[in-house]
């Protein structure tokens, strides 16, 4: 399996342990890179096309969206990242 595959996996099985349980626990965000390697200005140019990219794909925008196209959009968002070498890092703030 390729990183991008790994890193793909992982955001996945965040996600889905994200689902689990009733009452969401609070938690920080922060993107690192997969090969451990600590986050250059490279970070923000794949970031901002990754956003970018995704916003082209829901030309809705944020107003009104429904949770489950907000969820989507925040998908799509770590899919791309994901495939530029990053993954989302979930900490519990309880």
């Amino acid at each position: 399996m390729t990183n991008a595959g790994r890193a793909q996996a992982l955001v996945i099985g965040l996600t889905l342990m994200g689902c689990v349980g009733e009452d969401p626990v609070p938690q920080h965000v922060e993107w690192v890179r997969v090969d451990g390697k600590p986050l250059t200005s490279q970070f923000n140019r794949d970031s901002t096309a990754c956003r970018s990219d995704t916003q082209k794909a829901n030309r809705a925008g944020d107003v009104g969206l429904s949770e489950k196209q907000a969820k989507a959009i925040d998908d799509a968002f770590a899919r791309c990242m994901a495939n530029r070498g990053y993954v989302e890092h979930r900490q519990d703030l309880r």
